[in-house]
């Protein structure tokens, strides 16, 4: 393929450069979910490898050469056309989730009492996944704050990132219950491995890491305002409670919240942090630009909007990536990304 001079991706699949390819599209879904990866165009002699769970790295090289890889993980599905080949990889989180993770029981006999999830996360995966070279890197992983015990936690027969996943979602610092503070799984690149790193919310008056407007980065722009939720029904374990946030002008939007709550103080004090924790995803902005393409998940980017160019100058500000992707074809390098507002589950609305 011919390749401009601005951005010239290499991809590398286990010990072979591969220079022909029609394109690629990496996915970062964001909310802890595992990042992916597909590449089209690929050589059809690849065809006589065996390419299942082969490592796959891609290397924009935007504006230059990179030294962290855009995306760094594990083939699980191969398809072959008579002229060429694709493949699907995923990022190394896969090998602690679905059917090809080493399951694990949490139970009265064999548990992690005493340890916090940090450590039950390192543990595991040293044990587990990292046991002849590294193939998760632990060297960003660090304690939430506050720390997370794992005391009294049981689990049947499960998968272990669902069990991380789950318990990570209980990590909240609510010090400054206007600002709750949560946490989301993420994998950054150090250039020779993926480590998976418990990412800590950032809140939007953090200084942002890239500016983006009409005129530098920004190619198209979509921006929909959608009601928050401003009241919320909270079920513990024999106890309801609510709460409501402001006289809800828009009118009524409301989330149920259940959880292990004893009381009503404690079930309203949930139902006040999940509220809250929406409050700064009200502005749902899509943009697609030509640059920043290193920017992390639960990044904080600003957007500029002149109001020369445009009326909607209101969402000019700071905002929180929630999600990306990365598209390459055809000499042409495109970076999609999902600001402020979460995938949020249909049934957690009350209508």
């Amino acid at each position: 393929m011919s390749l401009n001079t601005y951005t010239r991706p290499t991809i590398r699949i286990g010990d072979m450069q591969i220079d022909t390819f029609t394109g690629f599209t990496v996915n970062q879904p964001g909310d802890s979910q595992i990042n992916s990866c597909n590449i089209n165009g690929l050589p059809r002699d690849l065809a006589s490898y065996s390419l299942n769970n082969k490592e796959v790295v891609i290397f924009l090289n935007n504006g230059g050469y990179d030294s962290k890889a855009i995306f760094r993980g594990f083939i699980k599905q191969t398809k072959l056309s008579e002229k060429a080949v694709s493949i699907t990889a995923y990022d190394p989180r896969i090998l602690i989730s679905g059917k090809d993770a080493f399951p694990i029981v949490i139970d009265d006999n064999e548990n992690f009492d005493g340890h916090t999830l940090t450590q039950f996360i390192h543990n595991y995966i040293s044990d587990k996944v990292n046991t002849d070279k590294t193939l998760i890197g632990l060297d960003m992983l660090s304690e939430t704050d506050p720390k997370l015990l794992m005391r009294g936690f049981r689990t049947d027969l499960s998968v272990p990132y669902q069990v991380m996943q789950d318990s990570l979602s209980q990590a909240i610092r609510d010090s400054d219950i206007e600002n709750p503070i949560d946490y989301e799984f993420i994998m950054i690149d150090d250039g020779l491995k993926s480590n998976i790193v418990l990412q800590e919310k950032r809140l939007l008056t953090s200084t942002s890491s890239i500016q983006f407007d009409l005129l530098d980065g920004i190619t198209r722009l979509s921006y929909d305002r959608k009601p928050v939720p401003n009241f919320a029904l909270v079920k513990g374990k024999n106890v309801q409670s609510k709460f409501q946030f402001g006289n809800m002008p828009e009118g009524p939007s409301g989330i149920t919240v259940s959880g292990p709550y004893d009381d009503r103080d404690t079930a309203k004090t949930a139902g006040i942090i999940e509220v809250m924790r929406a409050q700064d995803e009200i502005k749902d902005i899509r943009i697609t630009c030509n640059k920043g393409f290193d920017v992390d998940i639960g990044s904080i980017v600003n957007i500029y909007l002149n109001q020369n160019l445009t009326d909607s100058t209101d969402i000019s500000g700071n905002h929180r990536v929630t999600s990306k992707m990365i598209t390459y074809s055809n000499t042409i390098c495109s970076m999609s990304l999902q600001l402020n507002r979460k995938p949020m589950k249909i049934s957690n609305y009350i209508f």
